[in-house]
């Protein structure tokens, strides 16, 4: 994620919600090993329950979004995400020139629906690293899958926070801003040219 859009409100959302995801995804994979009844097929049942994320119930996305509320014990989880976003937006739309872009739209996913698609984002990564939750490796091996699961899961919700944000509305705002500045400089030169011309 471009340093230029962290701020202390998604630093602060990536800090509650990175131990929580790891405890989901060790959750996944002690059902896994629990339910597992030929070792060697362990990580084969790991990607499969990795595959069925995007198609969790309405149910099971509100027991973990219920969950996420009672760990973090922050009921204000969704007014930190609009918090995000809203500031992501004002580093964006500082470039600019014209004030009336500070009242572009933004478009905040709800606290429940940003929790299932950055799961969604991990498992597609985990699936393709299956051996990284894996718990018969050494304890510095173990560690060492321990740092990398948790970078995964903060370049998750970087990405999944990165995926809401309106760079096409913004892009759109920026060229027609261009666009009127360009003409009013055409226009700024045409008159000195001509009061050049008179004057001479």
């Amino acid at each position: 994620m471009n340093s230029n859009l962290k701020n202390e409100f998604i630093l602060e959302l990536t800090q509650k919600l990175t131990p929580l995801f790891k405890q989901g995804f060790d959750s996944l994979y002690d059902f896994c090993l629990d339910s597992n009844e030929n070792k060697l097929l362990l990580l084969k049942e790991v990607q499969s329950v990795m595959e069925q994320v995007p198609q969790w119930s309405e149910v099971l996305v509100q027991k973990e979004y219920d969950r996420f509320i009672l760990s973090t014990n922050c009921d204000w989880l969704g007014d930190l995400l609009m918090a995000a976003f809203k500031s992501s937006m004002k580093h964006m739309l500082s470039m600019q020139d014209n004030p009336s872009n500070s009242m572009l739209d933004v478009e905040v996913p709800t606290t429940k629906v940003f929790i299932h698609m950055t799961y969604i984002e991990i498992a597609r990564q985990l699936w393709k690293q299956p051996n990284l939750l894996y718990h018969k490796y050494n304890t510095a091996q173990l560690l060492s899958n321990a740092q990398r699961v948790e970078a995964i899961i903060v370049e998750s919700i970087e990405k999944t926070f990165v995926h809401y944000l309106p760079f096409k509305k913004v892009i759109s705002s920026f060229l027609k801003t261009q666009e009127g500045s360009d003409i009013v400089n055409k226009e700024r030169r045409n008159a000195t040219h001509e009061s050049i011309e008179r004057d001479s």
